[in-house]
């Protein structure tokens, strides 16, 4: 296998080089930087355990304790509290999806 510094140098002196060697340390080096991955999340492949609760949405809503009194401990007077929604996996299915063709797309 030919080293990453090796297809490197051959990139950076492509006088000693053919068109077809520079072309092919190209390719290497990006298919070195590529990952294998499915083209899509399901829980037959693991991707379920491995992905759900790991994404939150940050969202603001009204405190039901004070509607924005300025002595509310709950939401130090603002009227609004922050809380975190776990991002379903049916939108990290669609996200995935999306990412996969997108690559499909510009690898052919």
């Amino acid at each position: 296998m030919i080293s990453d510094e090796r297809l490197r140098f051959k990139l950076k002196t492509p006088t000693l080089c053919t068109t077809d060697e520079i072309e092919m340390a190209k390719e290497l080096l990006a298919l070195r930087k590529a990952s294998l991955m499915p083209s899509e999340l399901t829980a037959e492949n693991g991707a379920k355990a491995a992905l759900m609760g790991e994404f939150t949405e940050e969202a603001s809503m009204p405190c039901t304790e004070c509607f924005g009194d300025d002595e509310c401990e709950n939401c130090d007077g603002s009227g609004r509290i922050l809380i975190e929604a776990p991002v379903s996996w049916t939108t990290i299915k669609s996200i995935y999806a999306k990412a996969v063709e997108h690559f499909q797309k510009s690898a052919s």
